[in-house]
């Protein structure tokens, strides 16, 4: 350049030396120009494209390791075409390989994935099926318990009953007992004996006030008696059947919704029946029928013996000929009633009255024993008309008056709360209906009594006292 004719041109000049150092400055301009371009060319077409083949060599080294591993042998990559080949098959094989691990791979994740959610799935009807099993053992727990308590109540309710003696006491105590059971959904209930014609009588009762405790009394349970003694099984009541069978004034008085009548038979004797009144229907009355049923069973035993026994001793308080109280049933009687009115003499006054048959004896020896008998039954018949005798083993406990037949042609009349007057009144009534009778048996128009009256404390204050007292009035009227 500063050989060229451009430079030496500048120096002969002359003048134009001193333009020498602009023209250096555009030509250094024009110099740094071309060394970007060509920095920027070299970069573009030398340095990018030798970058790609370090690149390419780089995978060739990559692809000769995988190729020694496929085949064994290295790789030339100064070799023929055929080498190449031998690598692109390789690197197929690598990448077939690696599909085929891969498609392994998510065939053992969906196989783990199927087995995870079949586990899951068993996992799931294991917990229900356990929940299942555990539900149902703890049913089987709960009925265990159940019917444990239910035996304990029931084993507790026979050793109870089997220390009352009477039949009253063992169904008020059953009913009472029932109720301590169940407080909630047995609150209501009635027992009801079963005399020899088979009708019910109410004999005790729960929850019912006297008002309806009476309005029982009068229902005709014969219906009920009929159906639950020929069939020996419980009969169940809705809101129906309360209406059929004249119940519905006392269930709405006290909300009862269902009933059940359970027969009360212990070899093949109908004792009576037991009734249950529920302020609920369905489940409930279906859950205690169990217990019910057991208790039916157990009571049936007990009531049998206690109405044996009451029998027994029925017989031995009563005269067998007239069906009144004897002479026993009048000695057992006797304290009880000479107590109750210690307690206020004044007030609660004891009388007694004797009644004999007069020329008694005569009858016997003119018409013989048979015709006797008969003339003492039809005279403890109309005596009985004339006197308030309502007496019943329960009643014993209680005031009351009493018809006793104390011996032959002798009856007695005991009567508390009842004064010397007042009992000379009904000895009185009584003879003069005798005497007005007219057709005793064997034709005989007429026949007498004479009677003798004593009242305690005024005539005596013991038993003794009293009967000594009424013989020898008695004596005293026939003497007359």
């Amino acid at each position: 350049f500063y050989q060229g004719p451009v430079f030496s041109t500048a120096l002969s000049l002359g003048g134009a030396a001193a333009a020498i150092p602009a023209n250096l400055a555009y030509m250094w301009t024009v110099l740094a120009g071309t060394c970007l371009l060509s920095i920027a060319a070299l970069f573009m077409f030398v340095s990018k494209p030798l970058t790609h083949i370090a690149r390419a060599t780089g995978s060739l080294l990559l692809a000769r390791d995988a190729y020694s591993g496929v085949t064994g042998g290295g790789l030339d990559v100064s070799g023929s075409i055929s080498e190449v080949g031998k690598v692109a098959q390789g690197l197929k094989n690598v990448r077939r390989q690696y599909d085929e691990l891969v498609a392994m791979r998510v065939a053992k994740e969906d196989e783990l994935l199927k087995s995870k959610k079949e586990f899951e799935k068993q996992k799931q009807n294991m917990s229900k099926e356990y929940e299942d099993q555990l539900n149902v053992t703890q049913a089987k727990i709960s009925e265990l318990y159940t019917k444990d308590a239910e035996e304990e109540f029931i084993n507790g309710l026979g050793k109870e009953l089997d220390q009352l003696k009477s039949s009253h006491q063992v169904c008020q105590r059953l009913l009472d007992k029932l109720n301590d059971k169940f407080p909630t959904s047995i609150m209501f209930g009635a027992f009801f004996k079963a005399d020899r014609f088979q009708r019910l009588n109410l004999d005790a009762w729960l929850g019912f006030d006297e008002k309806n405790a009476g309005a029982m009394k009068k229902l005709d349970h014969t219906r009920i008696a009929r159906e639950v003694f020929a069939t020996n099984k419980h009969v169940t009541l809705g809101m129906e059947g309360i209406r059929d069978y004249g119940l519905t004034q006392i269930a709405q008085s006290h909300g009862i919704r269902a009933a059940v009548y359970l027969p009360i038979i212990f070899q093949s004797r109908n004792l009576g029946v037991l009734a249950v009144y529920f302020n609920t229907e369905g489940q409930t009355v279906q859950d205690r029928l169990r217990v019910l049923r057991n208790v039916v069973e157990l009571v049936s035993r007990v009531l049998h013996q206690n109405v044996q026994y009451e029998e027994e001793q029925e017989a031995a308080r009563t005269d067998p000929l007239t069906s009144l109280r004897n002479k026993k049933f009048f000695y057992e009687i006797m304290p009880q009633v000479m107590d109750r009115a210690a307690v206020n003499p004044e007030q609660n006054p004891v009388s007694l009255v004797i009644m004999d048959g007069d020329h008694f004896k005569s009858v016997n020896d003119t018409y013989g024993h048979r015709v006797g008998d008969q003339m003492l039954q039809e005279l403890a018949k109309l005596i009985k008309t004339c006197v308030r005798t309502t007496d019943t083993l329960e009643k014993l406990s209680a005031p009351g008056d009493y018809l006793i037949r104390y011996g032959g042609e002798e009856f007695l009349i005991l009567m508390e709360n009842t004064d010397s007057k007042r009992a000379m009144s009904v000895a009185e009534r009584v003879r003069q209906a005798i005497e007005a009778k007219s057709d005793w048996p064997a034709g005989i128009a007429k026949w007498t009594v004479s009677c003798g009256v004593a009242t305690f404390p005024a005539d005596g204050k013991s038993v003794d006292d009293l009967l000594a007292k009424a013989d020898t009035a008695l004596y005293y009227v026939k003497e007359v």
